[in-house]
């Protein structure tokens, strides 16, 4: 029980106790998303997909969200995170499927976007190839 004295007498192991942040500091923090500039990496890569117009909250927020994922796991500074997302944008402009130059399972054209690519189930998909099986063809 906490003791309502002014100076509560500590044990041993509770002086050694250091008040700490409530994020843990082994967790690396990402330099700031450059949302602008990763919007102008997708239309430099991505030329033949739907231009993104409007950039929202809920855009930032999701870019973001995938920035910190590559630039935190990868233990990248900014410079990195920009050549890794413009490597990203390139991936994505080879797929004949997410381009609109082949048509999916269904025989439907269809041609991704900028929020498609940045979805967090459909992110790690498109890293993975997932996307691509005409490749493999």
């Amino acid at each position: 029980p906490l003791s309502p004295s002014p100076s509560p007498s500590l044990s041993p192991c509770q002086e050694s106790i250091v008040p700490t942040a409530l994020v843990s500091s082994a967790t690396p923090k990402a330099p700031a998303c450059p949302v602008s500039e990763l919007v102008g990496l997708y239309h430099e890569h991505c030329p033949s997909l739907p231009r993104v117009e409007v950039v929202n909250e809920s855009r930032r927020r999701t870019v973001a969200a995938r920035w910190r994922e590559v630039v935190t796991e990868e233990k990248m500074d900014r410079a990195a995170g920009l050549e890794w997302f413009a490597w990203f944008f390139k991936h994505a402009a080879k797929s004949e499927f997410l381009t609109g130059r082949t048509a999916g399972k269904s025989g439907r054209v269809w041609r991704a976007d900028f929020d498609f690519l940045t979805t967090a189930s459909k992110f790690p998909r498109v890293i993975e190839g997932a996307y691509h099986k005409e490749a493999a063809k």
